[in-house]
C-alpha cells in the first residue's frame, strides 16, 4: 500500500513538474516574441529626442574653421549645418543632459561659448 502511494505521489509530482515546464516554455516564447517586436520597432526609429552642443552660429568660413579645430582636439561627432542665414557647428548625439553636460565641461576649455541644445538626434 505504501509503495502504491509513493508511486502515485511521484506520478503526481512528475505531472506537476511537466505542466509547470510547459507553462514556462509558453511564457518564454511570448517574452521572446515581444523582444523581437521591440527590436524590429527600434530598427525603424532613427531619430530621438536628445542633446547636442552648439559651438558656433554665424558665417560659413568661420564655421568650417571651428569644425576643423574641434575635430583635431576632440573625438566627438561634429556637424556643420546651414539654416538661413547662419551656419551652425554642433557636436555629438547625446541621449541625456548629463552626458552632454559632461562633454561640455571638457569642450568649454577650448570653446568658451559652447552650450547644450535640446534637439532631435540620430540614433
Amino acid at each position: 500500500m505504501k509503495n502504491i502511494l509513493k508511486k502515485r505521489s511521484l506520478l503526481v509530482a512528475f505531472i506537476v513538474i511537466i505542466s509547470n515546464f510547459q507553462l514556462f516554455a509558453q511564457q518564454n516564447a511570448e517574452i521572446n516574441n515581444v523582444i523581437l517586436k521591440k527590436r524590429a520597432f527600434n530598427k525603424q526609429v532613427t531619430k530621438s529626442s536628445g542633446y547636442k552642443i552648439q559651438l558656433y552660429n554665424g558665417n560659413e568660413g568661420k564655421a568650417y574653421s571651428i569644425r576643423d579645430s574641434f575635430k583635431s582636439k576632440y573625438p566627438y561627432y561634429v556637424k556643420v549645418s546651414y539654416k538661413a542665414p547662419d551656419f551652425k557647428v554642433q557636436v555629438g548625439n547625446f541621449r541625456t543632459r548629463l552626458e552632454a553636460d559632461r562633454a561640455l565641461n571638457h569642450i568649454k576649455k577650448s570653446f568658451a561659448g559652447a552650450f547644450v541644445l535640446k534637439t532631435a538626434i540620430h540614433i
